[in-house]
């Protein structure tokens, strides 16, 4: 698995850190991104002719016009294992997770590995849409005084929209607040990051095609804790086609 690395860095007399976002190049992604696509295609139909009204849900401060990232909390596309390349996938998120925990925290892997849990969804932007500033860190378990001792995002590109687009990730710190790493949005690449680093697109200029991505949110529950957490969203068990 190709592994390419990008630190986001400060080291200043007022403050300093190192965050690293990484990316994983999945294999042949073709396949797997044809079927990604047919998956969010149909999601969308679904929503934009059943669920119509759901465009007001809340969109995690995106603020954008595609229906599917106002109910990323409603759906996951790691549920769709009737498609063999989806298992797969799934065993790359995991994989790809792993090295990232053993990495780049001090979390060691062998303790979380069969509680990592994944909420995956489908953004389809079209011309002039974008992802505007956001952070994927939950409220949802604090104020359910939840322990999570690891929250960490991903987004996945499957289909560009035959321009170039940027995923932007800016500084944690406020002095320094409007100053960005961008990272070039590839096919079949995974990229991880702390969920409390704020990140947006750069815009769809395309007039005919559409951009597709995944966003992915994992963490690592209590034991106790699984049930609640799968009973609140849409979370799925990272490994569990092993049992």
């Amino acid at each position: 698995m190709k592994i390419i690395e990008t630190i986001m860095e400060e080291n200043s007399i007022f403050c300093g850190y190192r965050i690293p976002v990484v990316s994983y190049v999945y294999e042949d992604p073709d396949e797997l991104n044809k079927e990604l696509v047919s998956i969010v295609d149909e999601i969308e139909d679904f929503y934009l002719n059943v669920k119509t009204e759901s465009i007001s849900n809340p969109d995690g401060g995106t603020n954008t016009t595609s229906i599917l990232t106002h109910n990323f909390w409603k759906f996951n596309i790691l549920d769709r294992t009737e498609y063999s390349s989806i298992k797969k996938f799934k065993k790359f998120i995991g994989d790809s997770y792993q090295h990232y925990i053993e990495k780049y925290t001090p979390l060691k892997f062998e303790d979380t590995s069969k509680d990592i849990y994944v909420q995956c969804w489908g953004n389809k932007l079209g011309k002039f849409d974008y992802l505007d500033k956001h952070t994927h860190s939950s409220t949802l378990f604090n104020q359910h005084l939840y322990h999570v001792p690891m929250e960490l995002s991903a987004n996945y590109f499957i289909k560009s929209p035959g321009h170039d687009t940027y995923t932007r990730f800016y500084s944690p710190v406020i002095l320094n607040k409007q100053d960005y790493l961008p990272v070039k949005n590839k096919e079949g690449h995974l990229t991880i990051f702390p969920s409390f680093v704020e990140h947006d697109t750069t815009a769809n200029r395309s007039p005919n095609n559409y951009r597709y991505t995944l966003g992915m949110d994992a963490i690592n529950p209590n034991p106790e804790q699984a049930e609640s957490v799968l009973a609140h969203s849409t979370y799925v068990k990272l490994y569990e086609d092993e049992k």
